[in-house]
């Protein structure tokens, strides 16, 4: 099992599902969401694995993985062990959802400033599955009222356009938490909530 200072391959946090619209807590925020592929990617070496800890082998074009795992590198802060990104095959690119780093200390806001500003936010706007560039962020939804609003526009569009609109849903975000990758699923599924559309 691949180890980087003591932070082992494990789960990443998994949503809970809720119903109905968007909700934010006073320590939430919400991003949205894609129906791509959870990957993680470690720093200390180039690679790719799944939600589940195995070889993720679904990559389109796996010459693109050691480019990614450069700039992943080049634009985070060293403190950064693993990253965890939504992956997309069809146009084989990710967006970063959250970093893992060594001290387990770190909430939302903190982790997010470990990534430079270079990375480009993905926008819901966007009626396909093309992306700005091959790594990209997830915009952040502050409130309640934005979360709903981008929620009901990502709805509008998937019933336009159908299944070739990769845009599901919202994810609330508890940013008091600190992410770790955890060895069993169970362990961190309070930190995100999942409001689907589709």
């Amino acid at each position: 099992m691949p180890v980087l200072d003591k932070v082992k391959l494990g789960f990443p946090p998994r949503p809970t599902t809720a119903g109905g619209l968007p909700s934010l807590g006073r320590r939430d925020i919400a991003t949205p969401k894609l129906d791509g592929m959870r990957i993680l990617i470690p720093r200390d070496h180039v690679a790719v694995y799944n939600r589940h800890g195995k070889p993720f082998t679904k990559m389109t074009d796996q010459s693109y993985l050691p480019e990614m795992h450069r700039y992943l590198c080049m634009h985070s802060d060293e403190s950064v062990a693993w990253w965890d990104l939504e992956y997309l095959p069809g146009v084989n690119s990710a967006v970063i959802i959250d970093v893992c780093e060594r001290t387990f200390e770190r909430d939302y806001h903190a982790r997010r400033r470990l990534m430079q500003n270079v990375f480009t936010e993905v926008c819901p706007r966007f009626t396909t599955i093309t992306v700005p560039s091959q790594v990209s962020v997830f915009p952040v939804y502050y409130d309640e009222e934005t979360a709903i609003h981008w929620y009901k526009l990502m709805e509008a569009h998937y019933k336009n356009i159908g299944k070739s609109y990769l845009w599901e849903g919202v994810v609330t975000v508890d940013t008091t938490l600190p992410y770790m990758l955890t060895r069993k699923q169970s362990m961190n599924m309070e930190m995100h909530m999942k409001y689907k559309f589709r």
